[in-house]
Formats: C-alpha cells, structure tokens, sequence
C-alpha cells in the first residue's frame, strides 16, 4: 500500500496533475432568519420597525457569538410588489413598514416560491402562513474543496405578528439554538 500512494504521488507529478493535500475544515455556525409575508399583509408601521429591531438584536447576539448572521425576506405573490414590500416596506395598501435591509431578498411565485418549497414544503417543519418568521441554523465548513453545509435545524418559528411581538417583548429566547443561549 505505501508502493502504491508513492507511485501515485509520483505518476502525479510527472503530468502535472496537482496534488491535493487535504486541509482540515473550519466549522462555524451559521443562523438564518426568514420573515415570510405578502404586501397585502402587516399595514402597521409598528409591525416594521419590530422586524427591524429583531433583526437587529439577533445580528448583535450571532456577532457576539462569533457565528455568522443573516436575515432574508420573502414576499409571496407577484415579484415586483414582492421586492417593493420588502426592499422600502411598500405594502399595497401604500403603508410603508420600515424593515431595514436584508441580507437577502425572495420575492414571487406564490407558494412555488423556491425558497419556500426548499424550507416550507419538502423540509415539513413549518405550517404554511404569513407573517412568519423561521429561525435556523446549520453548521458550515470551509475546506480545500470548497464551502460544506450541515443539516439545517429550524429552532424556532413563529406565525402571526402577535407571537412574533411577543417573542421580541420576551427577548428573542432560543432554547433549541446551539450557537445562541
């Protein structure tokens, strides 16, 4: 066996083909909020600048924690009222929910929105609602070959915007989170 690996190496080097030496991988932490909602939905100024805040606060906590922190939002129905909600906080009763940016942006497709087929439909972890918010996290490495993904954990979610005020009113708790306490 060790003729072999020494052959290998050398046959490697003889057609310049590189050789690869395998690094170990970094892990991190990774936590991602979803807010899942429609421009007809939220007319309250107030319901904004909550999302906002807790955005905010959980992005504070994930940087304290040295993992990484992003929010994304998704608009289900059209895609140009979609971005416009979500991007100024335009909703089709002409209301605008301050937000404050995202991380990332979905917006379209009704319930066929890919986003929410990968996290909604074929994961099965939450009801199908808006406003939603959607709490996971997932382990990431980074390695020779390129960037890995673990599991993603839903641990927490909430439907409705009286829950999800609640919650920040409560201080955004996370008991599932292993990154976050």
């Amino acid at each position: 066996m060790r003729m072999l690996t020494v052959i290998t190496v050398i046959a490697g080097l003889a057609t310049g083909s590189p050789v690869v030496h395998a690094q170990p991988a970094r892990e991190t932490g990774e936590l991602l909020l979803f807010y899942i909602s429609a421009p007809e939905c939220c007319a309250d100024e107030g319901f904004g600048q909550s999302i906002a805040k807790i955005k905010d606060q959980l992005g504070a906590r994930a940087k304290q924690a040295g993992v990484t922190f992003r929010s994304v939002g998704i608009a289900i129905g059209q895609t140009g009222p979609g971005i416009r909600y979500l991007m100024e906080g335009r909703t089709s009763a002409n209301t605008v929910l301050p937000f404050g940016p995202w991380d990332e942006v979905h917006a379209g497709g009704g319930w066929n929105n890919q986003v929410l087929v990968q996290y909604i439909w074929r994961a099965q972890t939450v009801p199908a609602a808006f406003p939603q918010l959607v709490m996971i996290e997932r382990v990431t490495s980074k390695t020779d070959r390129g960037q890995q993904f673990g599991p993603d954990v839903v641990i927490a979610s909430f439907g409705g915007s009286k829950p999800m005020l609640d919650w920040l009113a409560s201080g955004l708790p996370l008991p599932k989170s292993r990154f976050l306490k």
